[in-house]
């Protein structure tokens, strides 16, 4: 049934880019494998916020149950399912070296000293292992951002991030902007060490681009996927 407003539902096959740093793994809206729980597999297009919310609960999504890997250990398994099948295609912004048919994204090697030495001279020596459960940042303002998308093109972002260049540069190459059409509109600076802001203004750029839908200013939200 379709509801009256609604401009169109954006999946990720529309525009099939990947995000992140250091590593481009990750696309705004899942693209035929879903890898995490919450992961956006659709976004509506809508001007008014109440109608998207409304269209939302009419997404039907079949998904094929896979393997699932739940924990770094049984990741790190030589016949573990692997998370990205494409873990060596990916694009690389630093000195990262993903390691193909596994789900080892990158390996850091400390070395310091002789360790067989400082075993020899231990007076005692203690075998004890250590786990950490995982963890998630407690930010004092909200995830979300607004991506103003002018007539001209031109793309306005404002949110807080310690890294506007980073966001600019990703935004401007995924969409093949100019990088002076992008500007990031910092609002002030709390807790804020999150990349994670780009990725509403790659979501509207998508729906301005998929859907030939005039968004002189949409806000995304995470409650609008």
């Amino acid at each position: 049934m379709k509801i009256l407003g609604v401009k169109a539902i954006i999946t990720g096959r529309y525009y099939p880019i990947l995000t992140g740093s250091p590593l481009e793994d990750r696309p705004p809206i899942a693209i035929d494998k879903v890898r995490y729980y919450g992961e956006p597999v659709a976004l509506v297009v809508e001007e008014q916020e109440y109608i998207a919310e409304m269209a939302t609960y009419r997404i039907k999504v079949d998904y094929e149950l896979l393997p699932t890997v739940l924990f770094p250990r049984e990741a790190f398994q030589k016949n573990a399912p692997l998370v990205h099948d494409c873990l060596a295609e990916y694009r690389r912004h630093e000195e990262v070296y993903p390691e193909p048919g596994t789900n080892i994204a990158n390996r850091t090697k400390i070395r310091k000293g002789d360790m067989a030495e400082g075993w020899r001279n231990c007076h005692h020596t203690i075998e004890v292992e250590v786990t950490l459960p995982q963890s998630d940042h407690a930010a004092m303002e909200k995830r979300c951002s607004t991506a103003q998308i002018m007539p001209d093109s031109k793309v306005i972002i404002y949110s807080a991030s310690q890294s506007p260049s980073v966001i600019r540069r990703a935004i401007s190459q995924a969409f093949h902007m100019p990088l002076h059409k992008v500007i990031l509109a910092e609002k002030p600076r709390f807790n804020r060490n999150f990349l994670f802001i780009g990725m509403p203004a790659a979501l509207a750029n998508s729906l301005r681009n998929a859907a030939g839908v005039a968004l002189n200013q949409l806000p995304l939200t995470p409650e609008m996927i």
